[in-house]
């Protein structure tokens, strides 16, 4: 792995992405990312359209296939991986130089997403994870289990940072 070009673009997809599969089976999924900066113009106090950069990335094997799964098209994302040069012969027999980035991880941006609001807190059933105030999620019990449960010595219970007095050392 290269770690010398690294990089990672935020931008938009600019179309569905594309998968293929090789003949051993594997997944290569190609989309196109498109990240234009904004400028602020202090002349007409608003903010610009840069000029903009589109990057053909490519990703392999499992990650192809979450990206075909999980990403859309007009989708925000942040991508990083390394740079890969190939030169080719054209149609004209000119040589020209691509430059595409190898994803190595990929996901949606929140920088411009918004959340709805919710009107009641999930409830948890049974052997799905509830909250029990401490900030970490416990697993629902039997009503038997629950009233057999004791909170370790020195703390509270479902308080994850309680410890005894004593170390055990």
């Amino acid at each position: 792995m290269q770690t010398d070009n690294t990089i990672t673009i935020c931008g938009n997809l600019t179309r569905d992405p594309e998968t293929r599969y090789t003949q051993s089976g594997a997944a290569v999924t190609t989309i196109t990312i498109a990240a234009t900066p904004r400028q602020y113009n202090k002349q007409t106090g608003q903010f610009e359209n840069g000029p903009a950069l589109f990057m053909r990335a490519t990703a392999w094997r499992q990650l192809a296939e979450n990206i075909t799964d999980q990403l859309v098209k007009g989708q925000r994302v942040i991508a990083t991986g390394h740079l890969k040069q190939d030169t080719y012969t054209d149609k004209t027999g000119a040589q020209r130089t691509s430059i595409e980035l190898q994803l190595e991880d990929i996901g949606p941006s929140l920088k411009f997403a918004s959340r709805p609001a919710q009107t009641a807190p999930p409830t948890a059933t049974q052997g799905q994870a509830q909250n029990a105030g401490g900030g970490w999620p416990q697993v629902a019990q039997p009503p038997q289990a629950q009233a057999n449960y004791q909170a370790p010595a020195g703390g509270q219970q479902g308080d994850p940072w309680s410890v005894p007095e004593n170390p055990p050392f």
